[in-house]
């Protein structure tokens, strides 16, 4: 279960920031400020993080291949 909390939220932004070191690609932040919907709510964050968790998994196993 995901809690909001600033340590999530400080999780998340490093997690990013080795994501932008690793793939030189940066999250626009100003574009992200505009995500829709109650994103309060766990419930809307629950495709996000799936779809997130599935790249990371191609993006783990395309590295380990090499």
């Amino acid at each position: 279960m995901l809690v909001c909390s600033k340590s999530n939220l400080d999780t998340i932004v490093q997690v990013l920031e080795c994501f932008h070191r690793a793939s030189v690609l940066r999250l626009n932040m100003s574009k992200s400020s505009k995500v829709g919907g109650h994103m309060s709510r766990i419930q809307s964050w629950n495709e996000t993080i799936e779809a997130m968790a599935s790249r990371l998994s191609k993006w783990k196993m395309k590295t380990l291949s090499i």
